[in-house]
């Protein structure tokens, strides 16, 4: 603290007041200077106008009230339940999807039926005799309404009739377990009617949902975020007889699968996210336990104790699955436990950057399935895998083609093309007979011959039944730091372009682009 600076007028040094930057003299001193005592003047007149604006405010709104009453002609020309109707559009949007991460200042940026009823009386009435704009229940608690919050979500959940219901449970700063454990507990209330339940808290709070029915649950989704806390304690979500039977399940963080106890039979939409804490051994238990996965999105944690713990394990018949996306760069090894003979799309995602050790044709034999659809992403593909970009070509069935790599190795995309060219030179193509569309990002500016972009077409052969259909190519080059180097490289001979145009009339979508914006130089 600063030591007190005596006032040259008057030498008073005692009094420091809160908030000022500098020392004054105590107002009620009979010797306080003119220059201190203005200053505590002029700061209680700011007060009394900063007091008076506030009910000047107050007193505004309530007048803005009735000028929205009178000026209202949306209640006044529309029927009641049309304005229900019009509520219910504008508060649509998906309350999972919703972003809790904003503090109390920011809390208008979730819209809410709160915010219909607060413009007029008439509108109030409306919103709360229509139950399904309570039925999207955002709950963000912080310390600074840990108090009121379980009642108003009381209030909210009366609102909601007999809708399904959608919750977004998020907690961070709270300092009373009391007033959090009041929220799970209204909440536990209305177990009956979640469909769809988002966690986001420590993995010890989740020990505190329960319900008092029995049965299976209605629920749809189930988002957990459960984290473990610096203490180090963990929860398991148990509602005891009653079942959760989830057909979603969304994983951004969990440490292990003992921490939530469902019924796995009904689950058909899989989510693990990066950094979610499961381990590849947790990700193929799943798969195991939910014999109606349909579509699987997985992200395991890396850790080599269990990659090497799966040795001896059975492969997984995934008879469902039909879409497949694996991402991280160790993910690759679950290609070794897996039968998926439905699968239609694969995504691999980021698994380039690692050392593969399986080929995606044998993947592809062992589960004889038809893949139509290939998504390839990575940041990088090391010379050791261009393999096996190219043995992607050698599956017949496929009909989507999409391959995006920031860093493309500079020989990959010229022994792709190559191989694709010549293949549609002859009556069959050996090579992606089917393919439908293409789509390649961040090329490198030498790895294309214009003239080989009609015989992958093979428009040549424009009469031969047996040519490739490709009815979609999209071909983006590389950065914006080297396209003053590829306009150049931009001219097309007359004889490419004639047969580029040709294949544009016969209703090919055929678009080339340069950097990251995508400057369109044909289409």
């Amino acid at each position: 603290m600063l030591t007190p600076t005596p006032c040259q007028y008057c030498n008073n040094s005692r009094n420091y007041i809160t908030g000022e930057k500098r020392f004054i003299c105590r107002p009620t001193d009979p010797d306080t200077c003119h220059p201190c005592r203005k200053v505590v003047e002029l700061g209680d007149k700011i007060q009394k106008m900063q007091e008076a604006i506030a009910e000047i405010e107050k007193e505004r709104q309530q007048w803005m009230v009735h000028v929205n009453v009178n000026h209202d002609d949306l209640t006044r020309r529309i029927p009641p339940e049309i304005t229900a109707e019009i509520f219910t559009f504008y508060l649509s949007e998906d309350t999972l999807k919703i972003c809790m991460e904003f503090g109390p200042s920011k809390s208008y940026e979730i819209k809410t039926p709160l915010l219909l009823s607060a413009v007029s009386r008439r509108w109030r009435n409306i919103a709360h005799a229509t139950p399904e704009l309570w039925s999207k229940v955002p709950l963000r608690m912080w310390s600074s309404n840990m108090q009121s919050l379980p009642m108003l979500a009381k209030e909210w959940l009366e609102r909601s009739g007999q809708y399904p219901l959608s919750i977004n449970i998020f907690a961070t700063d709270i300092k009373s377990l009391k007033s959090f454990r009041e929220l799970i507990h209204v909440v536990n209330q209305y177990s009956s009617r979640w469909k769809d339940l988002k966690f986001n808290d420590e993995s010890s709070a989740l020990s505190h949902f329960s319900s008092n029915i029995e049965g299976i649950s209605n629920l749809q989704t189930l988002c957990l975020n459960a984290w473990v806390s610096r203490s180090g304690r963990k929860g398991c979500l148990n509602l005891g007889k009653f079942v959760l039977q989830p057909r979603c399940l969304v994983i951004e963080h969990l440490s292990s699968l003992d921490e939530i106890t469902v019924d796995w039979t009904k689950l058909t939409d899989l989510t693990v996210q990066a950094n979610s804490g499961l381990s590849l051994t947790d990700c193929l238990e799943v798969l195991r336990r939910a014999p109606q996965l349909t579509t699987c999105n997985l992200t395991p944690s890396p850790s080599l104790r269990n990659i090497a713990s799966l040795q001896d394990s059975e492969p997984i018949l995934c008879r469902h699955i039909v879409n497949l996306t694996l991402a991280d760069r160790n993910a690759d090894r679950i290609f070794d436990y897996l039968i998926c003979p439905s699968l239609d799309t694969l995504t691999i995602s980021n698994l380039l950057a690692g050392e593969l050790g399986i080929d995606i044709g044998i993947f592809l034999r062992k589960s004889n399935c038809s893949l139509t659809t290939l998504n390839v992403l990575a940041d990088t593909v090391p010379l050791r895998n261009v393999n096996f970009i190219l043995s992607c070509m050698t599956i017949s069935t496929l009909c989507h083609l999409h391959i995006e790599i920031n860093k493309p190795n500079p020989s990959l995309f010229r022994d792709f093309f190559n191989i694709l060219s010549k293949s549609s030179s002859q009556h069959q193509p050996s090579y992606l007979p089917d393919l439908r569309s293409l789509t390649i990002h961040q090329v490198s500016k030498d790895c294309l011959e214009w003239s080989s972009l009609p015989r992958i077409f093979n428009a040549a052969g424009a009469s031969n039944r047996q040519r490739r259909e490709l009815k979609c190519f999209e071909f983006i080059f590389g950065t914006e730091s080297f396209v003053t180097d590829l306009v150049p490289s931009m001219i097309v001979d007359d004889q490419t372009r004639q047969e580029l145009l040709l294949l544009k009339e016969q209703g090919v979508k055929l678009k080339i682009q340069v950097g990251e914006n995508r400057k369109v130089l044909f289409e």
